[in-house]
């Protein structure tokens, strides 16, 4: 396999021992690499995310199509390899990418073999960062599940498996099969998306409070979406607002309950009662 050769010829020449222990997994699958480089439909107007750079295979291959990549890579040791291999369009950042991403926006895709460990924590990211048109990822085949159900992320994300990659596809070889996805921001929701992006984005408040407000939004959108007039919205008071909560029987434990500690499974119970009452 060429990658796997070439792969290995660097390593030796720049005395790299890949690190499973740090998530160093090198793809090495030809097919599976084109797969990636294909999915983000790259072109040189796009400015590209690759988190988890190692030791820049992939980097130079997104650095022909992009205008720009931002390599970001936590391991120091990779940067001799890295300064002396990567193009001009390369800015490389050794950091944590999850604190690199908020503070800044000045990109459109992410394109990564991503340390699987940052898998939750990057969603998350993702579901509020309306700069990034789309991601192609690696992830555990069982986490692209578990998102494509996921009350949170795909209320907010719309996540295709694009292929499965089995373990032999790296070096060295993880224990678990990987998945390529493809995931972009969901441009229609349905009523339960809706309540539940309200939801979230309100995690810093007791349910009471974040409830009231989705549902005074929630009323307005329905009203605006049965009329196909967005100029027509009247929402709901807060008064009014209140007496739907009182109606929906929740105890006064989970009303104070800070949003960003409710179970996941309370994100679809409670917007599935919210959609019973005929606003």
């Amino acid at each position: 396999m060429a990658l796997l050769s070439r792969i290995k010829q660097l390593c030796s020449l720049y005395n790299i021992v890949p690190s499973p222990l740090k998530d160093q997994h090198f793809l090495i699958d030809d097919n599976i690499f084109q797969k990636i480089i294909k999915s983000g439909n790259l072109d040189h107007k796009d400015i590209v995310v690759e988190i988890g750079t190692g030791i820049g295979i992939l980097t130079q291959e997104l650095a022909k199509k992009a205008g720009k990549v931002i390599a970001i890579e936590l391991d120091y040791s990779l940067n001799k390899i890295l300064r002396e291999t990567l193009p001009e369009n390369v800015k490389i950042i050794f950091s944590n990418a999850l604190e690199v991403l908020p503070a800044q926006n000045d990109f459109n895709k992410i394109i990564a073999n991503i340390p699987y460990q940052i898998c939750e924590p990057l969603f998350h990211y993702l579901c509020t960062a309306k700069n990034v048109q789309l991601s192609v990822l690696m992830v555990p085949l069982s986490f692209a599940k578990i998102v494509q159900e996921h009350p949170i992320f795909s209320a907010f994300l719309d996540v295709k498996i694009i292929v499965e990659v089995p373990a032999a596809a790296f070096f060295p070889p993880p224990k678990v099969i990987s998945a390529l996805i493809l995931v972009t921001l969901k441009q229609k929701m349905n009523d339960s998306e809706f309540i539940r992006q309200k939801l979230y984005l309100q995690r810093d408040k007791k349910l009471k409070n974040g409830l009231r407000d989705t549902i005074i939004d929630y009323s307005g959108w329905k009203k605006a979406s049965k009329k196909n007039n967005k100029n027509d919205s009247k929402k709901l008071t807060k008064k009014e607002a209140d007496k739907i909560i009182d109606g929906l029987n929740l105890s006064f434990i989970l009303l104070e309950k800070n949003i960003a500690k409710l179970p996941l499974e309370e994100y679809g119970e409670i917007s599935e009662l919210i959609i019973r009452v005929k606003l």
